[in-house]
């Protein structure tokens, strides 16, 4: 009987400690939710989803297999930098992996020069922590401590407490790596918050034994490339040459049977040719052109834009608002450019065209636009 009551402690205590286990378990859990919700004080991940949308999913396949890549993966502590035109295709990769092996973790940031929340440091390192908090459940205490003392309320602490989070994660045994990835840093502005970022970054590569792969992605701006340049354990890989050319022969040509498949395939041909000589890697100058080209009624009228194709982004835009002819529609598109330039926050369609109509003195609701999505065409 004895040994059955032992039976019973035993079993009972075995439960409590299981009880308590899942107990602490769903309080750590509550605890690091929070955490993240805390730091998530942006929404880092829209930059992302937006280039993912308009990627074609073919292209950039080719960074993937260069050996500077996959030496960046396997080796900790590294530091890569991918300068030129823009890809989004490394962060997919990482993602994707990231997702497949417990013992990966990463983290990414978009620096954007429409969104004044994306041009600077601080935001930068909370988006990368939130992101890092979300797939270990450890919590550094340097995390805790920095939550406890705001209280709960927005975080404000300094670029160099989250720096020093940020190193309490990257010699956590539990992952072989941490890929962090920075993708536009040129899109910080020059002059102080650049100055800062970029001593930020030489700051953590030079932290010695750790398992972060950092990856860079920019133009080559000469203050840029000064600080990056030393840090370097693989060469740099530069986002142009035949790669980047055959990548948008790719984009053309689906874009063409999917968008103007009523133009026929001689002069399809005709249109990458032009298209391809003038892109100098640049998707973006691509698609606008394309857009043009997509409202051209008759062969000649492709030909002639197609003789006449700006050189550049802005000579592209310059293009577009010139092609505006309507003294009204000239109005509206000079207040949307305006209200865009100068928001403090991401402006929503419907925002942007209630502001389109506000100087009218005095106001007529009857001035509102029939359809939002009118801007989209205009501009």
């Amino acid at each position: 009987k004895s040994d059955d009551t032992h039976g019973e402690v035993v079993a009972n205590a075995t439960e409590v400690a299981a009880a308590r286990a899942d107990i602490a378990a769903i309080r750590t859990k509550e605890w690091r939710d929070r955490l993240i919700r805390w730091l998530s004080i942006i929404d880092y991940s829209s930059n992302y989803n937006a280039a993912g949308r308009k990627r074609e999913p073919s292209t950039g396949k080719w960074l993937l297999g260069r050996a500077e890549f996959k030496t960046w993966k396997q080796v900790q502590n590294s530091f890569l930098w991918l300068h030129g035109k823009r890809n989004s295709t490394v962060i997919n990769h990482i993602t994707v992996e990231c997702a497949r092996d417990d013992s990966l973790a990463t983290a990414y940031f978009f620096f954007d020069f429409n969104s004044r929340a994306k041009q600077n440091t601080t935001n930068l390192l909370v988006s990368l922590l939130a992101q890092l908090c979300s797939q270990v459940i450890e919590i550094p205490e340097s995390l805790e401590d920095l939550y406890n003392r705001s209280g709960g309320g927005v975080p404000e602490p300094s670029v160099p407490q989250l720096v020093e989070v940020l190193k309490s994660y990257s010699t956590l045994t539990k992952f072989r790596h941490i890929f962090l990835i920075i993708d536009a840093l040129d899109e910080c502005p020059k002059g102080e918050q650049r100055e800062e970022l970029l001593e930020v970054i030489v700051g953590i590569a030079s932290w010695p034994s750790t398992n972060l792969n950092i990856l860079v992605t920019s133009r080559k701006d000469y203050d840029i490339a000064e600080s990056l340049t030393p840090l370097l354990t693989i060469p740099a890989i530069a986002i142009q040459g035949p790669q980047v050319a055959s990548d948008i022969d790719l984009y053309i040509e689906t874009q063409l049977a999917s968008k103007m498949n009523r133009v026929i395939n001689d002069m399809k041909s005709e249109i990458k040719q032009a298209l391809i000589q003038k892109a100098d890697g640049m998707f973006r100058w691509v698609f606008c052109q394309l857009e043009v080209l997509k409202k051209c009624p008759t062969r000649p009228a492709i030909r002639k834009a197609l003789k006449s194709l700006p050189a550049t982004l802005d000579g592209t835009y310059e293009r577009i608002l010139s092609n505006i002819t309507d003294e009204n529609e000239k109005t509206i598109a000079r207040r949307c450019l305006i209200w865009l330039a100068f928001a403090r926050k991401r402006v929503t369609l419907g925002e942007l065209a209630e502001a389109a109509v506000l100087d009218q003195q005095p106001f007529d609701p009857e001035e509102r636009l029939l359809d939002p999505s009118f801007i989209l065409e205009l501009l």
